[in-house]
């Protein structure tokens, strides 16, 4: 027999490999057998630096590893003695997919350690361009100062990193973009809630088969209601003469705004916040802040009408505004 088990644990006798040595050698099945064995040991420094398990993990970037500790409870934001997260870590040595790991859950991206040195800080400085990247994406704000009164961006562009300043503010706008493109759908599904709520008996957010024809005859009236109001405001704002009628001339104004947007030569977060501008200027008729899925398709079909070529037989804007997905 290699060696007796016990007919209590069914275990072998034999301690486990300490867990730096485990950690180091990448075996994920030992780990795991080692924290049933001592569950508590994911959170127990492993060395008088404070360093964790997940430290080392994030150094080395063992993601798998990582995983089964934050499941075993270890601390997201652990800190050694200067400070150092397991976010830190993951930085310094370019680790991404642990990286990843730590911020589902919900590592702090900003926290500073010794010197006010943020993840993102130590990435830009160890110059790992990928790091930086998502880590600015994730929502690390590159404008915090550390104790040089440098920021991650600051320095980069003091050192003449100009691929890491570049990458920042890139990830920058991308971050903008995101995050205008979630307000603007949690808009829109509250608006939707709005609509469908009196038909929505168990509060599930779907509308009630049995009242499903109600919801669409309710819904049809109150956008056919709405369009005649946006119809009769339109003009009320841009028949300048009180002919009944919106020429051309009357809303150059709104064309000129609209072209200066066009002539943008991008069409990133700063393209979306000038488009969204003028559409709040000038077609939010009940002024609550926002562009309705209406009042957008108004300002789409009003402004499609403008836009048409110029005529002797085509000076008159059409202002029948109709609903369109």
């Amino acid at each position: 027999m290699l060696f007796a088990v016990s007919p209590v644990t069914a275990e072998p006798p034999f301690a486990l490999a300490p867990l730096p040595e485990i950690i180091r050698s990448g075996d994920l099945d030992a780990l795991q057998a080692h924290l049933r064995k001592d569950r508590a040991s994911a959170n127990r420094p492993l060395s008088d630096t404070g360093t964790y398990p997940l430290h080392l993990c994030a150094f080395l970037d063992h993601a798998d590893m990582a995983s089964a500790l934050l499941r075993a409870r270890a601390d997201a934001n652990a800190t050694n003695n200067v400070g150092i997260t397991p976010l830190h870590a993951a930085a310094r040595s370019g680790a991404v997919r642990t990286g990843s790991v730590l911020v589902q859950r919900r590592a702090d991206l900003n926290a500073a350690a010794r010197g006010g040195l943020t993840p993102l800080h130590i990435a830009v400085r160890q110059g790992h361009e990928t790091m930086t990247e998502r880590l600015v994406e994730w929502g690390a704000d590159p404008a915090l100062p550390a104790s040089d009164s440098l920021s991650a961006l600051q320095w980069a562009q003091a050192n003449h990193k100009t691929n890491l300043v570049d990458i920042i503010t890139t990830a920058q706008k991308r971050r903008k973009l995101w995050q205008w493109e979630v307000t603007r759908n949690q808009t829109m599904r509250e608006w939707h809630r709005e609509e469908t709520r009196p038909f929505d008996s168990n509060n599930d957010g779907n509308v009630d088969v049995a009242r499903l024809g109600e919801y669409r005859d309710a819904r049809a009236e109150r956008r056919n209601t709405m369009q005649e109001t946006l119809a009769q405001w339109l003009l009320e704002q841009y028949d300048l003469t009180g002919d009944g009628r919106i020429r051309r001339f009357e809303v150059q104004h709104i064309l000129d705004d609209l072209q200066k947007v066009a002539q943008m030569p991008s069409r990133g977060i700063e393209y979306q916040q000038a488009l969204s501008a003028v559409y709040l200027r000038y077609f939010d008729h009940d002024e609550d802040g926002w562009i309705s899925p209406i009042e957008a398709a108004a300002g789409r079909r009003f402004l499609g009408q403008a836009r048409q070529p110029y005529s002797s037989t085509n000076k008159v804007i059409n202002i029948n505004v109709r609903w369109a997905r």
